[in-house]
């Protein structure tokens, strides 16, 4: 039985690793250097416009609503990288949303836990959603529709 006080200390303690891993996600979205895959899509789609399907070119680096993203926050922020993340950065929150309510499925508190520590703490995971590409956006809106 889960009272009052275990469940604040574990939304307390889930929101303290979303933040975390958060962080780590902001912290890589500013320090990793320009990768060939986001340099290409926004030579070839983000600064011709062209990244509509069936306007743009056959390229796998064309995730349409990352590239689209990606172009809205260019043309607000100018010519940064991270301008360039904050879409797939930004998703992040989504995605641990959705970790929570996945967690509280799960009746037993210890794989419960270890679910959570999965989907918050795996760093090849984490890096879709520090770099300029789709596979972040993917993920959350992906673990959105499974649970609704």
């Amino acid at each position: 039985m889960i009272t009052a006080a275990t469940d604040r200390l574990q939304r307390t303690a889930f929101l303290c690793a979303a933040l975390g891993a958060f962080a780590f996600v902001v912290l890589r979205a500013f320090l990793v250097p320009v990768t060939h895959d986001e340099a290409m899509t926004f030579f070839l789609f983000v600064e011709t416009k062209d990244f509509l399907p069936f306007h743009g070119g056959w390229d796998a680096g064309n995730h349409v609503l990352c590239t689209g993203l990606g172009w809205l926050a260019w043309k607000l922020a100018g010519f940064q990288l991270w301008a360039l993340r904050l879409p797939s950065v930004l998703t992040f929150l989504l995605y641990a949303a959705y970790a929570w309510r996945w967690g509280l499925k799960l009746r037993t508190p210890l794989v419960r836990w270890c679910l959570w520590a999965a989907l918050l703490g795996m760093p090849f995971l984490l890096d879709f959603f520090s770099l300029f590409r789709g596979y972040g956006l993917s993920m959350a809106f992906w673990s959105m529709a499974l649970y609704e």
